[in-house]
């Protein structure tokens, strides 16, 4: 290669790193901050997410008793999701009309979870035209020709834990993929919009006194509520957060998530709602299943899982080998003089001899061969006892030998040595 297009692939080579480093770094930033996650997903560091509440909540000195609050996040379905009894499980951002991939399965999981003593929080997305998700990108409509529920007021008969409609065979969305919201029904409230507030402000109700002021810009508010919810907080009357017990444990809904969010709390710290709303659990959990991001468990994921890497890497490179050892070369069977090709595993080489005479042809020419062969044989007299007859006969006749014809000259002296014999 010129020196040219030696320097032609060197800076080609320096600009192909140079954009993979760079288009590294953006998905770095990317995901550093966050923004490829959904609004109020606690992946989020920007002033969409909820990351926030999470750090703080994992970062939080233990208690009096001595016990720390364990945080986690959920990437799995409800029907497979193991949380202990004392959990509280927070699903932010959660839209009002439809949750994709959510089946009756998995509401019967989280009504099985709170049953057996667990602490359920779930915050509505606020409406497109509230000062908190105008910027967002993760509001998200009801899907292209389906229109969004009705809001169906709750059920007569509030104590009605089993809900309607307990048929397994019929799959409907966590807040009505099908004709009706199902949880509105099952636990018995309904949603109400009203007018946005970029200036709202939630207060608690009287039996909390002492848990703060909150922000509420958004107009979702609650309607129809059986005589089993309290409200918890109201704004400009209307009931945004309110709780019911369900089983062992309680339900905790919110109108609107954006309380709970980045920008929120950076410019009003809640302590005192955060804490109440992961109650005396021990562990919170904060789901993201319900914003779809999920997690399927992979090879790769079992393999760091139990410790296999090692061997994964020795099979990989045990594969590599076997493919070097397998791989057809690309160069032609060589054929033999017998017209037969050259079996694919023999490599034909040069004997002693072959290479003797290759050596001598490069080294000595036609005319001086006979001159080096006399040389040589001079050496060896001494050794083999040759009788300087027999020697001085061939230096006489060599120089009437034609140069040019060593195989001539080779057979005279043979004659000249029988001769002598």
């Amino acid at each position: 290669m010129s020196p040219r297009g030696r320097i032609l692939l060197a800076s080609l080579i320096v600009l192909a790193a140079g954009f993979a480093a760079l288009l590294v770094r953006l998905f770095l930033i990317r995901y550093e901050f966050g923004d490829v996650y959904p609004a109020y997903s606690s992946l989020r560091c920007d002033p969409l997410g909820t990351a926030a509440i999470y750090e703080s909540l994992a970062e939080a000195p233990a208690g009096l008793d001595g016990a720390k609050l364990a945080v986690d996040r959920n990437f799995h379905p409800f029907r497979k999701l193991a949380a202990p009894p004392d959990s509280t499980i927070f699903m932010f951002g959660t839209n009002p009309h439809y949750s994709p991939g959510t089946g009756k399965k998995d509401v019967l999981a989280i009504e099985k979870f709170v049953r057996s003593g667990g602490r359920l929080v779930i915050a509505f997305m606020p409406p497109p035209n509230s000062s908190a998700s105008q910027s967002s990108p993760a509001s998200r409509p009801a899907p292209a020709g389906r229109s969004a529920p009705a809001i169906i007021p709750a059920p007569p008969d509030e104590d009605d834990e089993s809900g309607s409609g307990d048929s397994d065979d019929e799959e409907m969305g966590l807040f009505g993929l099908a004709h009706e919201p199902l949880l509105q029904h099952r636990w018995g409230f309904a949603l109400d919009n009203q007018p946005s507030d970029p200036n709202g402000l939630a207060e608690p109700d009287e039996s909390l006194a002492g848990l703060p002021d909150v922000p509420w810009p958004g107009g979702i508010r609650f309607s129809g509520l059986g005589g089993a919810w309290q409200t918890a907080y109201r704004c400009k009357g209307s009931p945004v957060i309110v709780e019911r017990r369900f089983g062992r444990g309680t339900i905790v809904l919110a109108a609107d998530s954006f309380f709970a969010s980045n920008e929120a709390l950076k410019n009003h710290r809640s302590a005192g709602l955060v804490a109440w709303l992961i109650g005396p659990s021990r562990s919170a959990i904060f789901d993201e299943t319900h914003l779809d991001v999920s997690q399927e468990t992979g090879i790769a994921d079992l393999a760091r899982q139990y410790g296999m890497g090692g061997v994964l890497l020795g099979l990989i490179v045990l594969a590599g080998l076997y493919v070097w050892k397998s791989m057809a070369r690309l160069v032609p069977r060589r054929s033999r003089a017998d017209g037969r090709d050259e079996p694919p595993d023999v490599v034909e080489g040069k004997t002693s001899s072959e290479a003797l005479t290759q050596l001598l042809r490069r080294a000595v020419s036609r005319r001086k061969l006979l001159d080096a062969c006399l040389e040589e044989w001079e050496k060896s007299v001494p050794l083999i006892g040759v009788p300087a007859e027999k020697l001085n006969r061939i230096k006489l006749e060599l120089p009437h030998v034609d140069a040019n014809d060593p195989v001539g000259g080779y057979k005279t002296i043979a004659g000249i040595l029988k001769k002598l014999t």
